[in-house]
């Protein structure tokens, strides 16, 4: 389609969702925008000396507004009662980035049944892999995103076929909760031609109880040999405090943190990270500490990041935030990242 007509017709479809007359059929969204101050080493960022994508051969300072591409979302999602126990349900989502006036790129999209049975769904989706990662940094999807901080692997973000956060070409399957424990599995389907059939899975056990959620979650990509990951995490609420951490290891974590998610690596890649935060009121503040390694040869390529975060909400959908972040690699220097910003849900 052509790129020029693509907003109308998204918007057309997200108007046409506000008017109808069907039951269950809701318009919803997120927008957030932020101004990040960064001082980077030689190595880390490039762009305008300082940005988050590739690798520079100068450092220095950046003041950068920011919306993240695809962390900002608008879409439209229902249900049908079918009868018999049974529900049909979609979700049809689109990020945004109103900073840069960025076009429409799809994110979650698929169909799916649910039942006594669970839920099946076919399309692009989070898999078990990144919905437990969500749980464990309460500034997903913002400036200060655990992601960004190399605090959670790759293997939480980006979209495709091959392990990463957002599967396409996919099936998941939720099953009912038991005492608090569900099962959550994803297959993709390769849409390669004359590929080997070897498509990428994953599985994981949630659990959510009271002041308790853990999680333990596989993954693997097509690629063979070291192509997969394993993650234990959790969070412990207690009373206006919450405890919050994380493990993972594997090959796959390796190509994640080294080409995208193109090829497999060595199974001692290793991540961790422990968040703590405390709510006053309408604010919250937040710590997190991580540190992980990768084997490049020698020495070794090594990380630690840690972030201090405070978090204040106007009201149930609006919130603003702002806080300190500092990330240090081994062979590309360090980061230093202050963070003012704001949310709005819808």
């Amino acid at each position: 389609m052509n790129k020029k007509i693509l907003p109308f017709a998204v918007a057309g479809i997200l108007a046409g969702a506000m008017g109808a007359a069907q039951a269950g059929v809701t318009l919803y969204g997120k927008v957030l925008v932020s101004v990040d101050a960064l001082d980077c080493d030689a190595g880390m960022f490039t762009g305008g000396g300082c940005n988050r994508a590739g690798t520079s051969t100068s450092g220095g300072d950046d003041l950068l507004m920011n919306s993240r591409d695809g962390f900002g979302a608008i879409g439209v999602k229902g249900s049908e009662d079918l009868g018999n126990g049974l529900t049909a349900m979609f979700q049809l989502e689109y990020g945004t980035n109103p900073a840069a006036g960025g076009e429409f790129a799809g994110r979650d999209q698929w169909l799916g049944l649910k039942g006594n049975f669970g839920a099946l769904r076919f399309g692009a989706m989070s898999t078990n892999y990144k919905m437990s990662g969500a749980v464990l940094d309460p500034f997903w999807r913002t400036s200060l995103d655990s992601r960004d901080a190399v605090r959670l692997s790759g293997l939480h973000s980006g979209k495709g076929e091959n392990g990463q956060g957002r599967a396409t070409n996919t099936m998941r399957y939720d099953s009912p909760s038991f005492n608090g424990a569900k099962v959550v599995a994803n297959y993709t389907l390769d849409s390669g031609a004359g590929v080997e059939d070897n498509d990428a899975f994953g599985i994981g056990v949630h659990y959510s109880a009271g002041a308790i959620f853990a999680s333990f979650d596989y993954i693997t990509s097509d690629n063979g040999g070291d192509d997969d990951a394993w993650k234990l995490g959790g969070k412990y609420t207690m009373g206006d405090a919450a405890f919050y951490g994380h493990y993972e290891r594997g090959g796959l974590l390796f190509a994640s943190l080294n080409t995208g998610m193109a090829g497999n690596g060595d199974d001692s890649a290793s991540m961790w990270h422990l968040g703590a935060s405390y709510t006053l009121g309408s604010t919250m503040a937040y710590f997190a500490y991580g540190a992980g390694d990768r084997s490049l040869g020698n020495p070794n390529d090594e990380h630690v990041s840690w972030t201090l975060a405070v978090k204040h909400g106007f009201s149930k959908r609006t919130s603003a935030y702002g806080g300190f972040e500092r990330l240090e690699r081994d062979v590309d220097g360090k980061r230093d990242q202050f963070t003012v910003g704001m949310v709005h849900n819808f």
